[in-house]
């Protein structure tokens, strides 16, 4: 399980982040939550399939704009 941050490898746009949260609730998705101890920050943790299958889907319903 991995953060958006290991995968993406940068700070979340802000808008990823939710999309990513949304595709995994429509799939049923389980995700995990890590605790960030340096900025007692909470993130979610997806696996690297998963973030992979988001990317695809991501990519086909953006290829018009």
């Amino acid at each position: 399980m991995i953060s958006l941050f290991d995968h993406y490898g940068h700070k979340d746009d802000g808008k990823t982040a939710s999309m990513v949260n949304a595709y995994a609730r429509l799939k049923n998705q389980p995700y995990q939550k890590r605790l960030l101890e340096f900025n007692n920050t909470t993130v979610f943790t997806y696996t690297k399939e998963f973030l992979a299958e988001f990317d695809a889907v991501r990519k086909i319903m953006t290829l018009g704009q």
